[in-house]
């Protein structure tokens, strides 16, 4: 494929049709498998657009690109956007175009290019106008401000601006818009059982206009937003359809560790829970060592951590924690936080939890479980200020656990009553 496109780039004039194959072949070495690739073609091709972007930014590069790109916005309604004049420019619109088809490949190879794209396009599209690719870009600046940035409210206002302009192209540009918001911002305030409508709606819209990729993550987070809403674990049984799709799909750089959560809900249907997470879709053991020689961080933290939920459901505290400290290592490194997604709050109360089992199985390690418990409980109270509904019965089951751990029973039982009201009809299975 990258042959044929450098074949048709040679006779190519038109700027348009130079940023569509450029921006195809960047997706086409991300899918791949081929992301530090696919980053240079993106940093390459934006230096002859004008466009100078740094290959590895560090934290203060990324934080003074979004700055540059929200802070003229802070204190103005962003509904004033939705109906700014089209680009006039022709290379404004290519370069927003190849900052917005370089995202995905940036989400994987190199994350802190994530935000930095992110940002450059919205402050480009904000000052010159729109075209068909800024409410993606809109989206993915949202992820960034709600999850690493931890500013959820200003992230949120960007992905409601996401959607309303999404709105005014339709088709595939509507859709990728949709499934950005859907899949890594409404999370953070939205009822988690509203969430997956909201995903299920993407992933058919994504699948229908061939957009294999979007459909791919869609498809995957459903997995795991269903569990950790608290219904059933029998999504693989309610949803066959994202299995089979999930299988089938032709994209090795992240359909893994969507099958294993699935592989993690089929095993949580047996009557015993088996010693490791392994199956026909999916085998830890074998599978994490390959996305570690290919250091795929979003596979590695999403994989290990269905593999600790399982382990922490079995009883294996001590291997939990290590699989859900494997997974914070490949979040904490990272401003752009690939698992800016329901997975974020998850892993951070899974791994409270366990702790608290694990410090009472041993003794020894009691301090410093105690210590990440607390740790990820404070983050969760924070999350909490933007979105109760998903984080409220969590924190009422920590805090029981934490009662527990001093002697005061009395109160624990108390706080886990309190949990289970929080949760409402469909309580989670670990409450």
């Amino acid at each position: 494929m990258q042959a044929s496109a450098l074949m048709v780039l040679a006779h190519a004039s038109d700027p348009y049709d130079v940023a569509d194959i450029q921006g195809m072949r960047i997706r086409n070495l991300s899918s791949g498998n081929q992301g530090r690739q696919a980053a240079d073609l993106c940093i390459d091709v934006a230096a002859e657009l004008g466009v100078r972007l740094p290959r590895h930014p560090g934290k203060m590069r990324v934080l003074t690109e979004v700055a540059r790109a929200v802070m003229p916005q802070a204190r103005l309604d962003l509904g004033r956007y939705a109906d700014l004049p089209a680009a006039i420019d022709p290379r404004i619109h290519v370069a927003v175009q190849l900052m917005a088809q370089s995202a995905p490949a940036a989400y994987f190879a190199e994350p802190n290019l994530f935000p930095v794209l992110a940002a450059s396009a919205t402050r480009l599209s904000l000052k010159h106008g729109l075209n068909p690719y800024p409410p993606y870009s809109f989206a993915t600046l949202a992820l960034a401000l709600c999850g690493g940035l931890r500013l959820i409210e200003q992230g949120y206002r960007f992905g409601e601006l996401a959607i309303t302009t999404a709105e005014r192209y339709g088709g595939t540009h509507q859709s990728k818009a949709k499934f950005a918001v859907d899949t890594f911002v409404r999370h953070w305030k939205e009822p988690l059982d509203q969430v997956i409508d909201h995903l299920l709606d993407s992933w058919l819209r994504n699948r229908e206009a061939g957009d294999q990729e979007d459909a791919t993550y869609c498809a995957g987070v459903v997995l795991y937003a269903d569990f950790l809403s608290g219904r059933h674990v029998d999504t693989t049984g309610r949803h066959p359809e994202l299995i089979d799709y999930l299988r089938r799909t032709e994209m090795p750089h992240v359909k893994d560790c969507f099958l294993a959560w699935g592989q993690m809900l089929h095993l949580m249907g047996k009557p015993e829970l088996p010693p490791e997470l392994s199956g026909d879709d999916f085998d830890y053991p074998s599978k994490i060592a390959a996305f570690r020689q290919i250091e795929n961080c979003v596979q590695i933290a999403i994989s290990s951590i269905a593999a600790g939920v399982l382990d922490h459901l079995a009883g294996r505290y001590q291997r939990a924690e290590d699989r859900f400290a494997l997974a914070a290592e490949n979040e904490i490194h990272i401003i752009a936080q690939v698992l800016v997604l329901v997975l974020v709050p998850g892993l951070a109360f899974f791994q409270a939890l366990n702790a608290y089992w694990l410090a009472e199985q041993d003794p020894a390690q009691a301090a410093r479980m105690r210590r990440i418990a607390l740790r990820q409980t404070l983050r969760l109270k924070f999350w909490k200020r933007s979105g109760p509904a998903n984080l409220a019965h969590r924190l009422a089951l920590l805090k029981g656990g934490r009662l527990a751990a001093k002697g005061r029973h009395g109160r624990a039982v108390m706080d886990l009553h309190e949990c289970c009201a929080l949760a409402g009809p469909q309580a989670p299975l670990y409450a």
